[in-house]
Formats: structure tokens, sequence, C-alpha cells
């Protein structure tokens, strides 16, 4: 109805860049939110990030991440937006996990594919993990391919020529997550090397925590077992009661986490008894290596 126009879309008068996924989870689009945000936010542009917000683990590491981002959380997004610059001042919007919000006209529609698996079983939900047909990847202005790092070479060109295959004026990119730092209990910084050899466990709520691990030992960390729970999984007492149980079974005093999870970690390991054990927080940027044709797209919007 809204490609017909039956249903208006509602224009705001800066310009709009949606980051979405068509696969549920795990594709990359928040770091790729928070990435050109940065960006924007680097030139001057005053950008504002329009997220549905469920007080979600995305919006809570952006923010300790990226102190000073201006964040819209709620679900009338285009309201929101609207009220917000009655106030005050936005040089553009990013629309996080909007490819199908369809409500805010967008000048770039930028859509994540998971390169480890970027069309699911091929399937919709609840039967797969595709949230629309892979015929919707025509919307596409632009799209990553992440963690493309992770697949070969064979792999990537097969998942290229299907991608082609739908959408052939998208302009398609590439991007890996590269680790960047580790955090004690997530305060006290140590370089990359510290885990190198190391002996740990690994505990995620990830869409794609098998990819976390890969990470990890690509680190040199030498992975004894690992925990993986749901994506967005809300952790409890239990929960750290049983990783800190298995931490000592495996004779390791390390335990290996994301960002995302420490947010919803930390207030627990503060209340138990942690003994020698200690949480070590990875944080992994993601990295475009088209960039600079990539931000010469998102330039255009801003010198016509």
């Amino acid at each position: 109805m809204y490609e017909t126009g039956i249903f208006r879309r509602g224009k705001l008068p800066v310009p709009v860049i949606s980051v979405g996924n068509i696969a549920w989870g795990g594709t990359g689009k928040t770091p790729l939110a928070e990435a050109i945000l940065r960006w924007l936010d680097v030139r001057g542009i005053g950008p504002v990030l329009l997220t549905r917000g469920y007080g979600n683990d995305e919006d809570r590491v952006m923010s300790s991440r990226f102190p000073s981002a201006r964040i819209l959380s709620g679900k009338h997004r285009l309201r929101n937006a609207l009220s917000y610059m009655k106030a005050v001042h936005a040089g553009a919007f990013v629309l996080d996990d909007g490819f199908q919000h369809l409500k805010i006209a967008r000048d770039i529609d930028i859509v994540t594919l998971n390169a480890v698996s970027p069309f699911g079983n091929g399937m919709l939900m609840p039967a797969g993990s595709l949230r629309e047909p892979l015929s919707a990847l025509k919307r596409a202005d632009i799209i990553v391919l992440t963690k493309s790092d992770l697949v070969t070479g064979d792999e990537l060109s097969d998942i290229r020529r299907r991608v082609r295959g739908i959408s052939n004026n998208a302009l398609l990119f590439h991007a890996r997550h590269v680790p960047v730092s580790l955090k004690i209990s997530g305060k006290e910084e140590v370089g990359l090397e510290y885990i190198k050899g190391k002996r740990a466990i690994c505990v995620s709520a990830l869409a794609d925590n098998l990819s976390f691990v890969k990470t990890v030992e690509g680190l040199g960390a030498v992975c004894v077992n690992s925990l993986p729970y749901i994506d967005h999984h809300l952790y409890d007492i239990g929960d750290i009661e049983r990783i800190l149980r298995v931490s000592r079974e495996c004779g390791v005093s390390i335990v290996l986490t994301t960002e995302k999870d420490w947010v919803k970690l930390d207030a627990l390991t503060a209340c138990s008894d942690m003994g020698r054990i200690r949480f070590l927080v990875l944080r992994v940027d993601l990295k475009l290596y088209e960039e600079e044709t990539f931000y010469g797209r998102l330039s255009a919007l801003f010198n016509s």
C-alpha cells in the first residue's frame, strides 16, 4: 500500500539515512548506524538516531560508546522526529532498523547482510529468519555484506551473484567486524594480545554467537567452552551462577563477552562472588573495505 500510494510516507525536512536488514539479527546494522552517526558528527552535520527502542541492549551500548550521540527512542519515530525538530536543530536522521519501517521517507535505504548466513534458510518468519521475501532487496540503494572476512572468496562470490540476481542497481559494499579493545570488567583497558594463548569461556546472547567465538579464537584465545544464549536474552542471577560454575569446572578465570552482553551482566556480577574469575569485554567495530566510496555516496546528500 505504500508502494501504490494508498499509504503516504512522512517526509522530514533533512536527509534521512535508513539502515536495516532483511534477515533477523546479527547483520551489523546497528554498528553501521553508529559508524554513519560518527561520520556525520565529525562533519558537523548534527545527526540524530531514530530507533524503535525496546529499552534494548543496542541503545545502551551506543550511549556508552558514543556519549554525545543524540538518540530518539520510541515507537512513533516520525512523530518523535518532528517534535524534536521544533525545539532542536537536526542536520540528518539515521533510521535504525528502518528497512521495514515505511512510515518515514528516506533518502538512502541501506541493507546489511551477514555473509555467514545472508539469507537464512530462505524462508520467512516464523519458519525462517527472513523478515520479508528476498525480492524486497530491490528497494535497497546500498547493500553491505558484513562479516565478509569470515567466508571464503568463492562463498562471497556466490552471495554477490545471488544479490545481483535480485537487485542489479544497488551499490554493493563489504565490511568486517574488527576487534578494537578489551576491558577487564568493562573498565581497565588491556591490549588485544592479553588473551593470546589464554584459556577462557565465551558468553554471548547474539543472533550470531558463533561469529563471536570465531573472533575470539582469531585473537589467539583458547575457547574451552561457550555459553550461547538467544539474542537479547535478559540475564538473571541464575545465569551468572551458571557462568561461574562452568568457568570453575573448566578451570578458567577468564570469561569473554561482548559490550552488548556486558551492559546486562555488569550489575549482576557486582552482586556475585566472582572469586578469581573476571569478565573481559571485547569491543568490536564495523569497518568498510570500500569506505571512501561508501561515504562519498552519503556526501552527495549534503552537497546538492
